[in-house]
């Protein structure tokens, strides 16, 4: 009304943010005032109108208020907007290899949780336990040990999955006890190898049948 820049001189417009809007409907152009649009809060009954585009009014200097002269233009560029009709594609490089790259990561592969006291957040059941590899190159072979150096578990890798579980059981599919492991974890393609502790708490074990 007083064609002002971010107007704030009644409780609505500052409702409104002090922002003059702009809103474009969904409706044939009509130079009369139409009934549906005559709400004394436009603004937030807005979402109950076939609103197309809303923009505000906004200065670069706040200092520069000023009222609008008769016949000045002020031109709006609207963004653009998709459609279904629109196709999108998207280039992305290659894969690269760097032998020396994947070296330094041998230092990045870790198991978790470690240690493992009874229980993993990940398990979804009482009968699945397990901890998890992190970081493997596409091969790679895991042994497991005990303190007195028995071999207890051989697991085996040639998939491109950086992560690897091991369920807590030995060759012969038996829990294993709680203590120390020694993980030893050899990759052949990267000519490296890494060791590592896992410390496993069973919880304790209850014989379904005797």
């Amino acid at each position: 009304e007083d064609q002002t820049w971010l107007p704030a001189d009644s409780e609505e417009d500052r409702n409104l943010g002090g922002r003059e809007y702009l809103f474009i409907l969904k409706s044939d152009y009509s130079d009369q005032a139409l009934e549906q649009y005559s709400g004394s809060n436009i603004a937030a009954e807005a979402a109950a109108f076939d609103v197309l585009y809303a923009g505000w009014l906004k200065l670069r200097d706040e200092h520069e208020r000023s009222e609008l002269a008769d016949g000045q233009v002020m031109r709006f560029t609207p963004y653009r907007v998709n459609t279904l009709a629109d196709v999108f594609r998207f280039e992305v490089p290659g894969a690269l290899f760097d032998a020396d790259l994947q070296k330094e990561d041998v230092a990045l592969i870790n198991v978790f949780p470690n240690p493992y006291y009874a229980v993993n957040e990940a398990e979804t059941s009482p009968y699945s336990h397990f901890v998890t590899f992190s970081h493997l190159p596409p091969r790679a072979t895991i042994r497991l040990y005990d303190l007195a150096g028995n071999l207890v578990r051989v697991l085996d890798k040639s998939d491109p999955d950086p992560f690897l579980r091991w369920d807590l059981s030995n060759h012969n599919g038996l829990p294993v006890a709680s203590g120390i492991y020694l993980a030893h974890v050899e990759l052949p393609d990267v000519g490296k190898n890494r060791t590592l502790k896992v410390v496993v708490v069973q919880e304790q074990q209850f014989l379904e049948s005797y």
